[in-house]
């Protein structure tokens, strides 16, 4: 979709001091509500920015273990009459894993913290002997804040990517960063060529514990972020082998689990 469809010019009222009031059309980041269907099945309607779609939809039913072999999908198809997207796919739904999944907002996620032990078998621990110097952190923060042209256009979005520990591989921009980590498990999971070295993931908003899920369902060992974690987030990738960091800006940032993959 071209980018000035993801957004309205709507008139608003501006205000600076030393100079007053002003009214100007400025730019508001549109919301759309997303059905999933999954064996004809509508598992879940998302408010999500209308892009990426196919990869939203398998980036979330993957991340929430309703789907776990990519190989088994066989079709993924947008209907943008009903805004919905159906995939189709081999396996057998597990009805365990339905038992949490419900309409969600874009902001807050489902407020589910930790892992449902219904679903913990699906989750592995991260193993990498890859090591990233401190240097490569900020810069690809630097990066990344660079590329999000949507958010410095309106503000109105977060924004996530991946990287091999080197560049920016792809980044996804969403009114919510749950649904910007979906788009990413979903690209990887339908890109499994050109996404064999994501490693990293990079976001811009707070990492909570379910985006710590999301990063280790699809094999981010490394979580970087602008923004602060939970206590939830911090025990969470340090049980599963996740190299969490938090406020990275400018030249600085914090390691809350497993430092020593990160090198001077």
């Amino acid at each position: 979709m071209p980018r000035d469809e993801l957004f309205d010019e709507l008139p608003v009222v501006k205000y600076k001091a030393g100079k007053g009031f002003e009214r100007k059309d400025d730019p508001v980041i549109k919301e759309s509500s997303i059905r999933i269907l999954l064996n004809g099945r509508e598992i879940i309607a998302i408010l999500a920015l209308k892009q990426e779609l196919e990869e939203l939809a398998v980036g979330f039913l993957y991340n929430e273990c309703l789907i776990n072999d990519p190989a088994a999908i066989e079709s993924v198809v947008v209907n943008e009459r009903l805004d919905a997207v159906m995939v189709e796919s081999k396996e057998e739904i597990p009805e365990a894993a339905l038992t949490t999944v419900r309409s969600i907002t874009a902001g807050c996620g489902k407020g589910v913290s930790f892992i449902n032990p219904l679903k913990i078998d699906y989750f592995k621990i991260l193993k990498t002997q890859k090591e990233i110097k401190a240097s490569v952190i900020t810069g690809l923060m630097h990066e990344f804040t660079r590329a999000s042209e949507l958010f410095r256009l309106t503000g109105g979005v977060h924004s996530a990517a991946w990287s091999d520990g080197e560049k920016i591989l792809r980044l996804s921009e969403d009114i919510g960063r749950h649904n910007c980590m979906d788009k990413l498990t979903g690209w990887k999971l339908m890109n499994p060529e050109k996404s064999k070295d994501a490693i990293m993931l990079i976001s811009s908003g707070r990492i909570s514990s379910d985006v710590v899920a999301k990063s280790l369902r699809g094999g981010g060992v490394f979580l970087i972020s602008r923004s602060a974690p939970t206590t939830g987030a911090v025990q969470l990738a340090d049980s599963f082998g996740i190299t969490m960091v938090g406020f990275t800006r400018g030249e600085r940032f914090n390691i809350y689990t497993h430092p020593e993959r990160i090198i001077e």
